[in-house]
Formats: structure tokens, C-alpha cells, sequence
């Protein structure tokens, strides 16, 4: 399991959250219960409607005004009805997405500069 504590800032673009669902998608391979709540976990991500802190995401319902709290640390769990009735959670796959994206982020290096960069923005800072 991945460790769910992301350092310092959370960030990540959607070029790490499609990694890392590309990665999960790879993970269940044809089964279709987990293919579909990866998709629709992207399809809700994508409102821009979650919030993460590296312990915890919260997650807007696709359908009513209800919020899900979802502690980042495994085994993660979900309060909805859909869970409940023992369907593939798309708030968990949605939470674990988050968290992965972060954690590959993380895991980058920071771009360098190159020194014509530097250079520009120092003239620029200075002009």
C-alpha cells in the first residue's frame, strides 16, 4: 500500500491523476465493477469538486449535497449508499486517485532552470 502521508504542499496536475488512474486501470485489468468506478471517479474528479490536505479528502456527491469524508490512510472507507449495497465506491477510487497523484508529484524532481532562464528573469526582475 502506498503511504497516504504526502510531504510538504498537495499538489498534483491531471497529467498525475491520469497516471495514476492509467496505473490503476492496468492494476484491475478487464474486470469491469472496478473499470467502471475508475471512470466514474474521473468523470466526478474532473467538476473540480474534492479537497485534500495529505490525511484526509473530501468528496461532493455526483448526486445529492452530501459530502464524504475519506481518511487517506488504508484501509479507506465510505459512508454512501452505493458502498453500502456492496457496489465498487467511487469516492474510494476517487480518494485513492487523489492520493496516488499526490504521491507521484511528490516523488518528481523539481524542474531545473536552465541559466539563459535565470538569466532572463533576473533582467526581467531587475529591468
Amino acid at each position: 500500500m502506498a503511504n497516504a502521508t504526502v510531504p510538504q504542499s498537495i499538489n498534483f496536475t491531471r497529467d498525475d491523476l491520469n497516471a495514476a488512474a492509467s496505473a490503476a486501470q492496468r492494476k484491475v485489468g478487464n474486470d469491469t465493477a472496478w473499470q467502471g468506478a475508475i471512470a466514474r471517479a474521473l468523470v466526478n474528479l474532473a467538476t473540480g469538486r474534492f479537497s485534500y490536505d495529505g490525511h484526509q479528502v473530501i468528496l461532493h456527491s455526483a448526486t445529492t449535497d452530501a459530502r464524504y469524508t475519506i481518511d487517506a490512510r488504508e484501509p479507506m472507507t465510505c459512508g454512501c449508499r452505493g458502498r453500502a449495497r456492496g457496489y465498487r465506491c467511487w469516492h474510494i477510487v476517487a480518494a485513492r486517485l487523489i492520493v496516488r497523484a499526490a504521491e507521484g508529484h511528490a516523488q518528481q524532481p523539481a524542474p531545473r532552470k536552465s541559466f539563459e532562464q535565470i538569466q532572463r528573469e533576473a533582467d526581467e526582475l531587475f529591468a
